[in-house]
């Protein structure tokens, strides 16, 4: 099921949600305010303090398209990047 919200700010909290813990208790931190520019939207959101030992957090690039009928935006793209607490491997995860 896609992930929607009534605008984009919404969107890109929700899909922060999704990655982020309780415990410990992860912070959502708007980097990049969303922007809608026709019909695509996008917003950047960091989740940090995941409470795992080698990924400290997420980058989430957001990209969210109208809903049918123009009552919120969709999930669309999410680009991911990853935090390492410590050092990243030859084939870049992190260690």
């Amino acid at each position: 099921t896609p992930i929607t919200a009534p605008n984009m700010s919404e969107l890109g909290l929700a899909v922060a949600e999704v990655v982020a813990t309780d415990e410990p208790p992860s912070r959502i931190v708007v980097v990049v305010p969303a922007e809608v520019s026709g019909d695509l939207g996008e917003i950047t959101v960091d989740v940090v303090n995941i409470g795992d030992d080698a990924v400290q957090g997420y980058r989430l690039h957001v990209f969210g398209q109208p809903v049918e009928g123009g009552a919120g935006f969709q999930a669309r793209t999410i680009e991911t990047t990853l935090f390492c607490a410590r050092a990243v491997s030859d084939d870049g995860l992190c260690v």
